[in-house]
């Protein structure tokens, strides 16, 4: 509506179609105990936490609307940790290429060769911080 396009009241027509997935692709994904032996070895990189900030200072267990909450409130101790919620616009659009790189610099992640590992229970925050 605010370009201002035509609108239309009539179903749309979509012709059905299959696919298929490919192989799944471990390469990308870092599971507990590799975090944790990356953590206790203390190599170099970035914990990117993606939860929101009052999940992040612990003033909620979970999203508002979520009904599976954490076991416990607020950051786990340790190093590298940052909730970079901020990555979106209120609308939930992603902000532009300048504002993300100058947030992810700002806190040392600068997609270079150190590894950076986003985490969070919520895996569609994950993806969008990935995908950042």
């Amino acid at each position: 509506m605010e370009e201002k396009r035509a609108l239309t009241t009539e179903a749309a027509k979509v012709t059905p179609a299959s696919y298929k997935a490919g192989e799944q692709t471990n390469s990308i994904r870092a599971r507990r105990d590799e975090v944790l032996a990356w953590c206790r070895v203390r190599r170099k990189g970035h914990l990117v936490d993606v939860r929101s900030v009052d999940e992040f200072t612990g003033k909620i267990l979970a999203p508002p609307g979520l009904s599976e909450t954490a076991q416990r409130a607020a950051a786990h101790s340790g190093r590298g940790e940052y909730s970079l919620v901020q990555a979106s616009n209120e609308d939930g659009t992603f902000k532009s290429r300048m504002p993300l790189a100058a947030l992810y610099q700002g806190k040392g992640v600068t997609g270079g060769v150190d590894e950076t590992i986003a985490y969070c229970r919520i895996v569609s925050a994950v993806h969008h911080t990935w995908f950042v």
